[in-house]
């Protein structure tokens, strides 16, 4: 609301020179679609006080229908959101509940998630922690079920999970370096036993032609 000029004030009363928008309805008939804005002269601007609450009720309506705040106020028009989802948002949260973790290692695979949600946050669609421990689990192969089972059933902390996670990898390495080593064992023992088999049937042949 515009003021142009204060002068005395006498008690709940202020006189003040205002410029309201009238709507050209009035708040029974809706929201007004167009507004004039009439200069009013000179007058008393009434602050609220224990003994005048009609008259500053009459005033405040004529500012809320000048402005067409009034069924804003009712509560029969729904007020605007304050976020829009748009649809690059909207990719966002596709391409982090679709992930997968694939051939990377669990640190890359954390770092991309992490990557994304950093990315959701600061588009002002951030997820709680507890949703980015379940975007984890969803997305993780069947090598890693049992943590899964395990952090299901409890409320563990994406530090916990992280941890658990690149503890089991570390095991999986060993166990896969354990079976390469007996692998190699075993053929070099079979390569050798198969040498062997050859040497002496090769000493037999010699033997027999020499005779």
């Amino acid at each position: 609301m515009d003021t142009d000029a204060v002068s005395g004030n006498d008690g709940g009363h202020q006189s003040v020179h205002t410029a309201i928008p009238v709507a050209a309805s009035s708040p029974d008939l809706g929201y007004a679609s167009s507004h004039k804005t009439h200069q009013f002269p000179k007058h008393d601007s009434v602050k609220l006080n224990a003994h005048n609450f009609p008259l500053w009720k009459q005033q405040l309506l004529l500012i809320l229908e000048g402005y067409g705040l009034y069924e804003f106020v009712l509560g029969t028009i729904q007020v605007p959101p304050q976020s829009v989802l748009d649809s690059n948002v909207s990719t966002l949260q596709y391409s982090l509940y679709s992930q997968k973790k694939g051939q990377l290692t669990i640190q890359e695979y954390l770092a991309k998630i992490q990557g994304q949600c950093d990315t959701l946050l600061a588009a002002g669609n951030g997820i709680s922690e507890q949703e980015h421990v379940s975007v984890i689990l969803a997305s993780l192969p069947v090598e890693y079920e049992s943590i899964r089972i395990v952090a299901s059933t409890m409320n563990v902390s994406l530090d916990h999970l992280t941890e658990m996670l690149i503890d089991c990898e570390a095991r999986q390495q060993d166990i896969i370096s354990d079976m390469s080593l007996q692998a190699n064992i075993a053929h070099h023992t079979e390569s050798n036993g198969s040498r062997g088999k050859q040497f002496d049937n090769n000493s037999r042949s010699s033997s027999t032609s020499s005779r």
